[in-house]
């Protein structure tokens, strides 16, 4: 994902407003799960501005939020000097011991990750899950409409 002004840019915000858009009508017809249950997610940030740390922050909870999971050590992020500068390919950025650490991590827990999401699948069932709340939240409101009445009565303002 690029950065830009220390945020991630229009582009990258673009995209996960589009996934936004599929946890309210994409979803698993069975389950109700959101299209990105069972997805592993991961982080790689680039630019010439600081802040790398706040897009990852940002991205993966939007990511989870939508229903992807995150194994750990899976960000990277390359920033160069602030301001305008060599790209990563023109600063030979993939040269960077710490880059080449990470990219190495990433790969490896993403594919870790995955690997235990495919034999492991979220058992979760949103439809009835979301059921079973609806049902209690009736239950209450006929406990609540009940009480209200009863207080009327006993108010004289019924």
């Amino acid at each position: 994902m690029p950065i830009w002004m220390g945020v991630r840019s229009s582009v990258a915000q673009q995209v996960m407003e589009r996934l936004d858009g599929t946890t309210k009508t994409v979803m698993c017809p069975e389950t109700g799960q959101f299209p990105l249950y069972g997805s592993v997610a991961g982080c790689v940030v680039t630019g010439n501005e600081d802040g790398s740390h706040d897009c990852v922050a940002n991205t993966f909870a939007n990511l989870l939020h939508f229903g992807g999971t995150v194994p750990p050590n899976t960000d990277l992020y390359w920033v160069g000097d602030a301001g305008p500068g060599a790209s990563f390919i023109e600063a030979g950025g993939e040269l960077s011991p710490y880059v080449r650490r990470n990219v190495e991590w990433t790969a490896h827990n993403l594919l870790f990750g995955a690997k235990l999401l495919r034999e492991n699948p979220y058992p979760v069932n949103v439809l009835r899950v979301n059921q079973q709340r609806r049902e209690r939240n009736e239950v209450k409101r006929a406990a609540m409409q009940q009480a209200l009445a009863t207080m009327r009565e006993q108010l004289g303002d019924g």
